[in-house]
This record gives C-alpha cells, sequence and structure tokens, in this order.
C-alpha cells in the first residue's frame, strides 16, 4: 500500500506539471483536484494510518507545494482556487474515514457483545446438546 500511495503521489505531480494542452481534462480542474486529494488523502490513511490532523497537513502541504512549483513552470499557473479544492477533497476523504472508521467501531462492539451474551447464556444454563 506503501508503494502505491508513492506511486500517486509521483502521478499527481507529474500530472501537475506537465503543460496544460498535453491533458484532456474538459474544463474540470477543480474536480480533479478534489478527486486527487480525496484519493491521496485515502491511501495515506491506508498506507500509513496516519492521525486525521496529520493527513489534513500532509495533503494540504502537498497541495501549496504543488501550486509553488506551478508558480516556477511558465505553462502552467498558481490558483488559490486549486488549493481550495484540494482542501475540500481531503475533508471529505477525512469524513468518510471517520465516518467508515466509526461503522466498524460498532459494528465490532455489536459483535463482540453478542458473543460475550452467548458465552453467558452457555455459562448460566449449560452448553447445548444436539439431538
Amino acid at each position: 500500500m506503501k508503494a502505491l500511495y508513492f506511486a500517486y503521489i509521483l502521478t499527481i505531480l507529474t500530472l501537475s506539471l506537465i503543460p496544460m494542452h498535453d491533458m484532456n481534462i474538459n474544463n474540470n480542474d477543480k474536480f480533479n483536484h478534489f478527486i486527487a486529494f480525496f484519493v491521496f488523502t485515502i491511501l495515506g490513511f491506508l498506507a500509513y494510518r496516519f492521525k486525521y490532523i496529520s493527513l489534513f497537513f500532509i495533503g494540504l502541504l502537498v497541495g501549496i507545494a504543488i501550486e509553488v512549483f506551478q508558480y516556477f513552470v511558465k505553462y502552467r499557473s498558481t490558483e488559490f482556487a486549486d488549493l481550495v479544492a484540494d482542501s475540500i477533497g481531503i475533508l471529505l476523504a477525512l469524513i468518510v474515514i471517520f465516518l467508515f472508521n466509526r461503522l466498524i467501531k460498532s459494528s465490532k462492539e455489536v459483535l463482540l457483545f453478542n458473543i460475550n451474551l452467548n458465552k453467558m447464556k452457555e455459562e448460566h444454563f449449560g452448553k447445548k446438546t444436539s439431538y
């Protein structure tokens, strides 16, 4: 998973620095930023289990770095709106991760409760015998 995460980072950097006319983006630039950083954040969590705040700042720093690099590339431009789209993608991914973790945690708690309930029944009533 870590190799996939770094490959994804290299892909984002490459796509961010090549000339725009070489890419077919169909005027979906902000949506592309949103999706790229949504996936970036999910992969970062899966690869490293970073804390939410760390995931946010790592994503934000990568977004800022890309915009700074683009400032120095003559055929690309720096846009604050790109950073906003990146941040929205990061935040939505963090919400999805948080909700998924809560769902998994509550599912485990229900499962453990059922297992403990069955153990208590067995201890109190004895084990069932099959007929």
